[in-house]
């Protein structure tokens, strides 16, 4: 006989917001959830005071940020709720002026901080409807690009208009819930804020003195803040500003010996994996790096990632080509460690970007020395290292800056286009062999293309 079991109701946007409080440390603080829909709100505007949350505001689907965004993802040829951030890459080539004020149009501000959209525009709404967006776009904009077509200046152009007017309504919002609250920090949360470029201008604003944002912002989250909000509930919570995001399981040297074995795979035990690796490096090779726990979440922030030197300004190109399959414009984040962060960027020393969240301008005289990594635009998506969250990956870069001179490393996710992040040694393996990768650093143990 089965047992009967309590089932919760958990609000979409009180759960992404949670993880992003429970990281934070359960400090006072405004926030912005922002997505596409859920049960039925799309932004929700609050702020938090002796861990008493009041919302300020909800604004109700259909007016709906993350749908506006997603509609110009579909005009331009590529999947909704999925590949909007191949818009906020092109947007770093295109004139934003050149659709600005019929992209703006599309938005209206209002006072109080309120906005909504020209529903005459755009068709989401309507569920029996095939597009996101209406007859307007067209008579606006042209005739849509087709999916795998050629990429002309207009659509990057129409790209830098969309993500111009997404960074201004966000700060319209905020400027608003910064004058209302009077808080100095604020907690960013749902897909809308995956925008890392979006969190970067916030965070110059100096509306807040914080911009804090999770290493799973978008859906995936909402089951570790829906479990936080339950555990409280049950008194049973646990010290979030412990988690890391590497959540996933990890494998043993001898387990992954075994699959090694099993698959016939030529491989040698490294006496250190940090000397082979920056050996590897320094020869321009592209890694794959499977070490400890899979990430959870979006992002390879070193558990699951590819390495390669940002050096080589052939780097981006050969990786967009021959491993990852996709667009060519598309950028690669930086890691590097956190103390080294002000040498590189425009931001003060030892600010924090854990989770690859936001994308800030090179210093000048810092873009030649990392080409691989620096976007049309200067800015860099970045990840900073400190020792106390990933101590390997920390001392693979300190081992790196003293033998290149640039304590930098490209860091993009180890998986092909359209595929999830590798978990399991059989995932890193298989990805490994069918992609232009040159090594493969997996535990102890590496394996290289010559070996085969």
């Amino acid at each position: 006989k089965q047992e009967p079991f309590d089932i919760r109701m958990v609000d979409h946007h009180a759960a992404h917001l949670e993880l992003t409080y429970q990281l934070a440390g359960k400090e006072d603080a405004a926030f912005i959830t922002a997505d596409g829909w859920s049960e039925n709100k799309v932004t929700v505007l609050g702020c938090i005071s002796g861990q008493k949350k009041t919302i300020l505001r909800e604004k109700l689907f259909p007016h709906s940020l993350g749908c506006f965004y997603a509609a110009f993802t579909e005009f331009l040829g590529y999947r909704i709720f999925s590949d909007e951030w191949k818009i906020m890459g092109m947007s770093a080539y295109g004139d934003a002026s050149r659709y600005y004020a019929e992209v703006r149009s599309l938005i209206w501000m209002l006072p109080g901080g309120d906005y909504e959209l020209d529903l005459n525009a755009f068709d989401f709404y309507n569920f029996d409807r095939k597009l996101f967006y209406g007859e307007k776009f067209v008579d606006l904009f042209g005739e849509p690009r087709l999916h795998n077509s050629a990429i002309e200046q207009k659509h990057f152009d129409l790209s830098a208009s969309v993500q111009k007017v997404f960074e201004e309504t966000i700060l319209f919002i905020a400027k608003w819930l910064a004058e209302k609250t009077g808080k100095r920090k604020i907690l960013v949360s749902g897909g809308c804020f995956m925008n890392c470029v979006v969190n970067a201008k916030l965070q110059k604003s100096n509306l807040f003195e914080k911009v804090l944002v999770g290493f799973a912002a978008e859906d995936s989250g909402n089951s570790l803040g829906a479990a936080m909000l339950v555990s409280e509930e049950l008194g049973t919570s646990v010290e979030a500003t412990q988690l890391t995001s590497q959540l996933g399981p990890s494998f043993s040297d001898e387990e992954i010996k075994s699959r090694l074995d099993k698959y016939g795979l030529v491989h040698q035990k490294a006496e250190s994996i940090r000397a082979q690796t920056v050996e590897l490096l320094k020869q321009g090779k592209v890694i794959g790096w499977f070490q400890g726990g899979c990430e959870f979440g979006p992002r390879a922030l070193g558990g699951r990632s590819i390495l390669a030197s940002p050096q080589d300004v052939k780097m981006k190109s050969v990786i967009n080509n021959k491993i990852k399959y996709r667009e060519s414009y598309r950028p690669f984040a930086p890691v590097l460690p956190l103390d080294e962060v002000s040498r590189f960027f425009q931001v003060e020393e030892g600010y924090a970007v854990p989770y690859m969240s936001k994308a800030f301008s090179f210093r000048e005289e810092a873009k030649s020395k990392v080409p691989a990594v620096v976007h049309a635009d200067g800015t860099g998506r970045l990840q900073t290292v400190a020792k106390k969250e990933n101590e390997l990956l920390w001392n693979l870069l300190q081992d790196w800056g003293k033998d290149s001179g640039v304590p930098m490393l490209v860091n993009t996710s180890f998986n092909l286009n359209g595929e999830p992040i590798v978990c399991s040694p059989e995932d890193a393996l298989r990805t490994f062999v069918t992609s232009g990768l040159d090594a493969l650093i997996i535990g102890s143990y590496v394996i290289k293309k010559s070996h085969f």
